[in-house]
């Protein structure tokens, strides 16, 4: 298998990371700076890294993206940036990136913390933007990447390279799967819901499946990129979806009998004071319509829901709740892969098991 790692670095964060990746591949490998790059295609898959500028990538990065993520070419993308891993701003500039790079088969996405360059940080801390010198003031990435975030790296690239002779060794299972695409819908607004739509991306891209993740501002609903299967997630207003979604999927054009799945947010219910104790399933069905409510919208449209799910956060801007992850195993569970048989649509009313997303 022949790999290229390729990087953007301007202060040698990102070659950092680059160069850690590089170390742990044993397959027929080359490492340049992205602009010696004439075209990713020869390669069986490329490493791309860039760092992270201001809120996404800056001009030069988004072109080069667009220049070599085509055709379905397969690459796997490494962002580093000075805030810390958990940021509630990371979800949606790690989307930007993804959404550069859409027309490529995104086997997954790396991203760590690196040093914010002093000058930067000076020049931050005197800019009108009360947020832009919050930061500054409180930056604490001095020294990264440390060797534990170099240390993940490597092990990025291990799990990368094994999943990709995992494909091309399992011609059954890749038959099955190959090509298969899904288009993720969100509506986040604190970062929650990019964050389950990541983790059901690397748990897909495991299977062979790819996942491509818009949020629905910054998404077409009238031009709906093709998919074998569409997912819609969004937080919920009042026990309802918030209206950044209900507007998507009114004005959504998809043929009929397109098969869909819903994500649901919502917050964790506590002990109601009434009655002593947490609500039931059934209880809480009454108050929280919001899978009702996609999936009247999407029936209504002649689409077929084929799985749905809720996770549950903590608080109003998060954190999501203890095992989530396992819900979004659970939810990814429920995903008919092309090899499966006939999948029996959900019916608009039901109330299913706990599954998937995020909170706002």
């Amino acid at each position: 298998m022949k790999v290229l790692v390729a990087y953007m670095s301007k202060t040698g964060n990102t070659k950092k990371v680059a160069e850690a990746m590089f170390e742990d591949i044993g397959d027929e490998k080359e490492m340049k700076p992205i602009d010696e790059v004439d075209s990713i295609e020869g390669y069986d898959i490329a490493f791309l890294g860039f760092p992270i500028h201001m809120d996404g990538p800056d001009k030069k990065a988004e072109r080069l993206l667009e220049k070599h993520c085509v055709n379905g070419r397969s690459v796997a993308l490494f962002i580093t940036h000075a805030a810390p891993e958990g940021s509630q701003d990371l979800p949606p500039a790690l989307d930007k990136f993804r959404q550069a790079a859409r027309r490529a088969n995104i086997v997954d996405l790396f991203d760590c913390q690196g040093q914010l360059d002093k000058n930067t940080k000076r020049i931050m801390s005197m800019l009108p933007d009360a947020r832009l010198r919050q930061c500054a003031k409180l930056d604490n990435s001095q020294g990264q990447p440390d060797k534990t975030r170099l240390d993940r790296a490597r092990a990025f690239s291990r799990s990368v390279m094994e999943r990709m002779h995992d494909v091309g060794t399992e011609a059954g299972a890749e038959s099955r799967t190959a090509n298969m695409k899904i288009e993720y819908f969100h509506a986040s607004v604190y970062g929650n819901g990019a964050r389950v739509a990541e983790e059901l991306r690397n748990q897909m891209a495991a299977k062979g499946v790819t996942v491509n993740v818009h949020h629905v501002r910054e998404a077409k609903p009238k031009e709906m990129p093709p998919a074998d299967l569409y997912v819609f997630s969004s937080p919920g207003r009042f026990g309802k979806p918030i209206g950044d979604m209900r507007n998507f999927l009114k004005d959504a054009r998809l043929p009929s009998g397109t098969k869909c799945a819903i994500l649901t947010t919502e917050m964790q219910p506590g002990t109601d004071r009434k009655i002593g104790r947490v609500p039931s399933e059934e209880e809480l069905g009454k108050c929280h319509r919001m899978i009702p409510v996609m999936s009247r919208m999407l029936i209504d449209k002649g689409l077929a829901n084929v799985a749905q799910g809720r996770i549950f956060v903590t608080g109003l801007k998060g954190p999501l709740e203890e095992g989530w992850q396992n819900k979004v195993a659970a939810f990814a569970s429920q995903i008919p892969l092309r090899s499966d048989a006939a999948v029996e649509e959900i019916p608009a009313n039901s109330l299913v098991l706990v599954a998937a997303s995020s909170s706002r």
